[in-house]
């Protein structure tokens, strides 16, 4: 049995990484019936919003920019709550060796009938090569993270925009180096301004490759979960092991959460007293980690448009259906952009009919006091002895 090619793609930010691993995910399907891509890059994601480990399946090639694919439905996808590694390291990698558990038992080598659509397709269809696209994160701990990715998958080839001395030399792994685009080409739109597109694109999708845009998002009826529909909430954000159970409500409110099946076993669940308040509430935990990967996958993503101790208002595209397994929810530390919450109907500035002043989760004019404004750090900074004499 013939082994299957795997394609890791490493480099800088801004090197034109995602359009070579498009190009070349385009480029196999015409060799091969089925390629595997699995999307490392959790902040500038191909097919899923971002914060997203995934694992994808294609028979045909993918066009546009990646805002025109996050309908698609992966295999498999964790969720990490975050647009970078930094946040979570030891639960990212988590999250890509589950992935690569999955192509590695399931997909890696499969097996199709010669007759696809009623017509005789001579692709390659024992193998169903791999394309990893890896984070643009390539100093310090980023570095680490893609050489563990590399290991994980253990890479046939990999494509280089900024090759380093300390890259493999092993006669078994081919290393192909290629320049990096200029990046002034793309200097109109930032990876934020991606990671818009994509999240509004995926909220006002339908599901099935097209999106509704018929209704602002604040006037899109939502889904009512109560309590016993799940099993657990979980707060994975930076801070959100200091939440204490009355103040659910206030972190949830407004927030993108992770619509988790998990399996027996997949929440470790700290050990408290349990509530007698009547009725029932919301299943939290303060200090639950994150689902374990091996044990869970995320069906989608839901926006909190309304939460209480014992009910949450839930806009999601994902169906019935696929809903109905998602039995925890996981808050990560990304938000809905604010164009998410205007209405585009509005022609006097109301929103859904309130003025805009009126409107909660909104303030118009900056706040004053500590903490009024987003603090911006500053990770390019050299120490004294760095410093050129």
């Amino acid at each position: 049995m013939p082994s299957a090619s795997v394609i890791l793609i490493k480099g800088p930010k801004r090197s034109g990484k995602s359009t070579l691993a498009r190009t070349l995910l385009n480029r196999l399907v015409t060799r091969y019936r089925r390629v595997a891509f699995l999307e490392c890059d959790v902040g500038q994601s191909e097919f899923t919003p971002a914060g997203m480990v995934s694992l994808h399946v294609l028979d045909t090639p993918a066009f546009g920019p990646p805002f025109t694919h996050v309908a698609k439905k992966p295999i498999v996808a964790h969720w990490t709550g975050a647009a970078t590694a930094r946040t979570d390291p030891a639960h990212y990698l988590a999250c890509v060796a589950a992935c690569v558990q999955t192509y590695l038992v399931d997909i890696q080598h499969s097996f199709e009938d010669d007759e696809v659509q009623g017509e005789e397709d001579d692709r390659i269809a024992d193998v169903v090569p791999l394309v990893v696209n890896t984070h643009g994160w390539n100093k310090g701990l980023g570095a680490d993270l893609t050489l563990k990715i590399q290991e994980m998958v253990s890479a046939t080839d990999i494509v280089d925009f900024e090759p380093e001395p300390t890259d493999p030399a092993s006669s078994t792994v081919r290393l192909h180096t290629v320049s990096p685009v200029d990046s002034s080409l793309n200097a109109n739109y930032t990876a934020s301004d991606f990671r818009v597109l994509n999240i509004m694109s995926y909220f006002y999708g339908t599901g099935d490759g097209r999106w509704d845009t018929s209704l602002p998002l604040c006037a899109v009826p939502p889904w009512e979960v109560g309590p016993e529909a799940l099993d657990a909430v979980v707060l994975a954000c930076p801070g959100g092991e200091d939440v204490p159970s009355f103040e659910l409500a206030t972190a949830l409110n407004g927030g993108i959460v992770a619509l988790v099946s998990a399996e027996p076993g997949a929440l470790d669940i700290p050990d408290t007293e349990s509530s007698t308040n009547a009725p029932p509430l919301l299943p939290y935990k303060q200090a639950t980690a994150s689902p374990n990967p091996l044990l869970s996958r995320c069906i989608g993503l839901g926006l909190v448009r309304y939460a209480s101790a014992d009910s949450i208002h839930l806009l999601t595209p994902v169906s019935p259906a696929d809903l109905a397994q998602c039995r925890v929810l996981v808050k990560g530390e990304l938000e809905l952009p604010v164009v998410g919450w205007l209405d585009h109907h509005a022609v006097d500035g109301r929103i859904a009919g309130i003025p805009r002043d009126g409107v909660p989760y909104l303030q118009w004019d900056a706040g004053d006091g500590v903490g009024a404004t987003r603090r911006k750090v500053r990770r390019n900074l050299m120490r004294w002895g760095q410093r050129a004499a």
